[in-house]
């Protein structure tokens, strides 16, 4: 009797044990696979995209050029080059080092409305450690705004700390002039641009 009950155990533990792709393990884990390979492939496709970057032009977005950058001085040249698929570089890293000019140089690098104000940057081409910019907005009748920050430095330019004038006063006009005079380590140097609102 002893067998038969000790047959009879061995026969149901033996018969309950289902095979693995039958338990609930098995389909955890080949879902966690999945997921980890999928997973793996997003990061993969994700960073070989990335490398390509979308190469934009010598302006930074949102930039407000002057009339003769929106011109161009060379305008056939960059016409060709256009047309050719040449780039061009910027004109900060052509000819000399901008650290050895004899005046200060740069762009306006950002110039739009965000909110309630009017946020104008710039960049300057040169490094320095100390000054302040200047910026006077001049209206089509004769308003002036002015505004004041300190040049701080970046890794190889600068930039001002930036200008942030409320829309309330630039509401008596829809077209200003941008004049921002940069002073720093016995040098000098004026930016200009144009706001349209």
């Amino acid at each position: 009797m002893r067998n038969k009950v000790a047959k009879q155990k061995k026969y149901n533990s033996a018969s309950r044990q289902l095979p693995i792709y039958r338990q609930p393990r098995f389909y955890i884990i080949l879902v966690f696979v999945i997921i980890m390979i999928l997973g793996i492939y997003l990061i993969v496709s994700r960073t070989g995209s990335s490398n390509k970057e979308i190469e934009t032009s010598n302006n930074t977005i949102g930039a407000v050029p002057s009339k003769t950058e929106a011109k161009g001085e060379n305008s056939e040249e960059e016409d060709k080059n256009a047309a050719t698929g040449k780039k061009q570089t910027p004109s900060q890293y052509d000819g000399d080092d901008p650290n050895k000019l004899d005046e200060i140089t740069g762009y306006i690098s950002y110039s739009a409305v965000n909110y309630d104000n009017y946020n104008i940057r710039l960049t300057i081409n040169q490094y320095l450690t100390s000054g302040s910019c200047e910026l006077a907005l001049t209206s089509a009748d004769g308003q002036v705004i002015t505004k004041t920050a300190p040049v701080v430095a970046s890794a190889s330019t600068s930039t001002c700390q930036g200008f942030d004038i409320p829309l309330s006063e630039l509401s008596s006009s829809n077209s200003w002039q941008i004049s921002i005079n940069i002073s720093a380590e016995d040098k000098k140097g004026t930016i200009t641009g144009d706001i349209s609102l």
